[in-house]
């Protein structure tokens, strides 16, 4: 159970408007930036929910923004879609910006069900690429992390 129970997932960190790393299958416990992207991989559902909680909801004072990308997510389930509300309720509760972007077309319909995501479209917050998202910010999407920030990100 415990290989079915793990958040599969990828983090991007950028710091002063740079991209300083990425790192897959990562919790963002004590992940120091400004704005860090969460990506979602593969489901969302009461089986790995637990693991994306705890994975994402105690994070480093210093980011400001989390953009939950939901690009790789196929599949969500009624679990799925109530704990991504706590996470976001988590987030927000501790001051930080939460943005959405690449619902698809399997769990839009039932995000679109759910009031905090209702909320989140009418402040705006809602977007269809995490480049889109990032570029709001004012930030540059880049796919590629330079190997002397990758080091110090490691080391």
């Amino acid at each position: 159970m415990n290989k079915l129970s793990k958040a599969q997932n990828e983090i991007t960190l950028n710091k002063n408007k740079a991209l300083v790393g990425r790192l897959y299958g990562a919790s963002a416990h004590d992940l120091d930036a400004d704005v860090l992207v969460y990506r979602f991989a593969g489901q969302m559902t009461y089986v790995n929910a637990q693991s994306h909680l705890e994975n994402i909801t105690h994070i480093h004072d210093s980011v400001h923004t989390v953009i939950l990308a939901f690009r790789n997510l196929f599949y969500m389930d009624m679990d799925g879609v109530d704990a991504m509300a706590e996470i976001v309720e988590t987030l927000e509760g501790e001051g930080k910006k939460v943005m959405i972007t690449g619902a698809g077309e399997f769990i839009l319909p039932l995000l679109s069900q759910a009031e905090w995501f209702s909320e989140k479209e009418k402040r705006g917050e809602v977007f269809v690429g995490t480049t889109e998202a990032l570029e709001y910010l004012g930030l540059k999407a880049v796919h590629q992390v330079q190997p002397e920030k990758r080091k110090r990100l490691i080391s």
